[in-house]
């Protein structure tokens, strides 16, 4: 991270920007992401697992819409790429693929997310 907030995972100046000087909503918009992953991840493993395309596609737009809140796009692409896969044919092995590539985004996400609300929460 830079001073200027800028971090390799989302834009923290557009996240920002939603929340216009309200830091204790934003830090919260952070621990409500950070506590649902296990949930976005356990829907879209189903899904894999039971390599259930519409399922997929439902539970990997509602993963992409919670990581586009946080202007992260290289989560968001990955996930859009899984989204529009599970509308043709599945590639099962590919999406696996991704789906480790998303976890380690989504890991670094969680970090710079944790770093910035720890900056907001200090006043920083």
């Amino acid at each position: 991270m830079t001073d200027d907030r800028t971090f390799k995972t989302f834009n923290a100046s557009a996240f920002l920007a939603n929340f216009a000087g309200m830091e204790d909503l934003a830090v919260a918009s952070i621990a409500a992401f950070q506590k649902g992953l296990p949930e976005l991840f356990r829907e879209v493993d189903e899904a894999i697992r039971l390599r259930n395309a519409d399922l997929l596609k439902r539970s990997s737009h509602t993963f992409k819409g919670v990581v586009s809140n946080f202007r992260s796009e290289p989560c968001r692409s990955l996930l859009e790429s899984i989204e529009r896969d599970a509308t043709s044919s599945p590639d099962w092995v590919e999406i696996e693929q991704r789906m480790d590539r998303l976890r380690g985004d989504i890991r670094e996400l969680s970090s710079e997310l944790g770093q910035l609300a720890e900056q907001l929460a200090k006043g920083i």
